[in-house]
């Protein structure tokens, strides 16, 4: 695959991802949607996949160039740093806190009943998007006034091997603990029981698809510490296969998890099909339908009737 095969590539998966992850705001922002915690961890990691995707574009279409290199502005390419850092590191930490919210849920279920409600979602939301600002912050202050080795062993270690593990270890604790939770799920009545279930099947499934596409990625950091690996005074960028792996992964899991959230779970997908019929044929009429004559006639005449059979 050539660079312009790749790039082409990667904006047509971004511009799918896009459009798909705005349709996810819209079904979870939604009013039978907001009443579950997770919701607005999902609501966090969808806006940080739309701001990762829409530079994504901006920046292929400056490759193709389509755009001018409008990011090189010394005061733009800080606004780019921190735009960067928080939709890269907010999908992580926002996965991260996905995996710890459904390891609860599954391991201790009867725990999580009066835990993990909309308000506990929104307080978890809020503290990792904190989170997500003070690392950029660390981040932009080690780039201007560390060194510039350490500052790549640091990216690797935050962004790449740090989230990679916790996110892999969680997934076998998620894996073992749907296994166990057939046996306590007769705790709780069998419509909880099935949405958690489903919740968290379609929710393992996102964390499986982000392990699966950020392997190429940790591997590429693990091969950049290979000294002389990446030869590009030789060598075109795209003519190492993993750089292409890595970066089509890196917007292919920001841009799947409509399907996925469609898919596997239930919840989102009848809230998809109401928002969409919504959408198409508008609210149903909730007015009253006028009474005619012949219903008058007939309410009077079982009045009358009612009345006679009194006296």
């Amino acid at each position: 695959m050539d660079a312009f095969t790749a790039n082409v590539v990667t904006i047509c998966i971004s511009s799918f991802g896009l459009m798909g992850n705005v349709l996810c705001l819209l079904v979870l922002f939604q009013k039978n949607m907001r009443k579950f915690c997770y919701t607005y961890l999902l609501i966090g990691l969808t806006f940080s996949d739309i701001f990762l995707l829409t530079l994504s574009i901006i920046r292929t279409l400056m490759a193709l160039q389509v755009l001018t290199n409008v990011l090189a502005h010394p005061t733009v390419s800080i606004a780019v740093f921190f735009w960067d850092w928080m939709c890269t590191a907010g999908t992580k930490l926002y996965t991260v806190a996905i995996s710890l919210e459904r390891c609860f849920a599954i391991c201790s279920p009867l725990g999580a009943r009066g835990r993990l409600t909309p308000s506990y979602g929104v307080r978890i939301a809020v503290g990792v998007f904190l989170l997500d600002l003070l690392v950029t912050v660390t981040s932009f202050l080690y780039d201007r006034y560390g060194d510039f080795q350490s500052f790549q062993i640091y990216v690797a270690v935050i962004l790449h091997f740090l989230p990679f593990s916790v996110v892999l270890l969680l997934n076998v604790i998620i894996y073992f603990g749907l296994r166990n939770f057939q046996k306590t799920r007769k705790s709780l009545n069998e419509i909880e029981s099935s949405e958690q279930v489903s919740v968290t099947r379609m929710l393992f499934t996102v964390v499986a698809v982000f392990g699966f596409c950020y392997s190429f990625e940790f591997t590429r950091r693990i091969l950049s510490f290979q000294k002389g690996y990446f030869d590009y005074d030789k060598y075109e960028y795209y003519d190492y296969l993993i750089n292409q792996l890595a970066d089509i992964g890196y917007v292919l899991n920001s841009s799947v998890n409509f399907l996925i959230y469609y898919l596997l779970g239930k919840t989102f997908r009848h809230q998809t099909i109401l928002l969409i019929k919504r959408f198409f044929w508008g609210k149903p009429s909730t007015s009253k339908r006028p009474i005619t004559k012949t219903q008058s006639n007939i309410s009077n005449t079982t009045t009358l009737s009612t009345n006679s059979s009194t006296v």
